[in-house]
């Protein structure tokens, strides 16, 4: 065979390898559209699973718009740096996608939300992880802790609480046991433990009750840490008074205060770092 002959022979039969590549991922890939959103997944989503997401996303959009008014910002994860040079220039936000893509995967990487869409472990559909994330995608992004926290008390708001035990219940439960680690915004920026979101939800809730949503918007949008221009008091002042509220909370005749308590107490017990490692990890 002479040489061009078999350089063409081999080129084609690498231009078939690469579609054969391609053809047998699009097979393991199904998409889904309704109701407003694309679903994507591997294939192996139950029919009934996938009926259950559509009507959670479809119902907790609605609400989440409702509630937001104004104040969404859908997809725009841009920093507030950034989001206030394009105000100064006058830039617009792009009109949002006539549907949400939605990536459902297995147990790898974790669940988040970003100008793409959505993307969801199959293993954490049932604890409501698909409206936490659309909460961040309506809301568009922010900073650390609030916005895990908008997203922690509107989920729970929606869906009910996690484990059956009110945000506020679980934070005190933490005080009492000693598992607080402070919303400290530098190391959180890091990376946020189960206890974190926990504990940033209920400090989003108490900001809310202090002054309502359309206030709490205003610092969701403001420049990390610019407490005193919506509240009129720093940072530190603000999470002391949250933390008198907890500690304040009358939990003698709260059965989900006592269950949760019983839990985390148990597992340490057992092992020092078996509550530790039963909270590790968010979305």
């Amino acid at each position: 065979m002479e040489r061009g002959t078999f350089l063409a022979v081999a080129l084609l039969a690498i231009a078939q390898a690469g579609c054969a590549t391609e053809s047998a991922d699009v097979e393991r890939t199904r998409t889904v559209h309704g109701q407003g959103f694309v679903v994507e997944d591997d294939g192996t989503l139950e029919p009934a699973e996938e009926a259950a997401l559509l009507q959670e996303l479809a119902e907790s959009r609605a609400k989440i718009l409702h509630l937001f008014g104004k104040t969404a910002a859908i997809g725009d994860f841009r920093t507030w740096k950034e989001r206030s040079e394009a105000a100064c220039a006058g830039a617009q936000l792009p009109a949002p996608p006539v549907e949400i893509r939605v990536v459902v995967v297995k147990k790898e990487g974790r669940c988040h939300a970003d100008e793409t869409g959505l993307t969801i472990r199959r293993d954490h559909l049932k604890r409501k992880d698909a409206t936490h994330e659309l909460v961040h995608y309506l809301a568009g992004g922010s900073w650390r802790p609030i916005d895990e926290g908008l997203a922690v008390w509107l989920t729970e708001k929606l869906q009910g609480p996690a484990w059956g035990v009110p945000v506020d219940v679980r934070s005190r439960v933490y005080f009492d046991l000693g598992m607080d680690d402070g919303l400290d915004r530098e190391r959180m920026r890091l990376g946020m433990n189960r206890r974190d979101y926990d504990l940033a939800g209920s400090f989003v809730k108490f900001l809310i009750d202090e002054k309502g949503l359309d206030a709490f918007m205003v610092l969701y949008r403001s420049a990390p840490g610019d407490y005193h221009t919506v509240f009129g008091m720093p940072e530190q002042d603000l999470l002391a008074k949250w933390r008198e509220r907890i500690h304040a909370m009358n939990v003698r005749q709260d059965a989900s205060y006592y269950r949760f308590k019983d839990y985390l107490a148990n597992l340490r017990s057992a092992d020092d770092h078996a509550a530790d490692r039963s909270l590790q990890g968010g979305h």
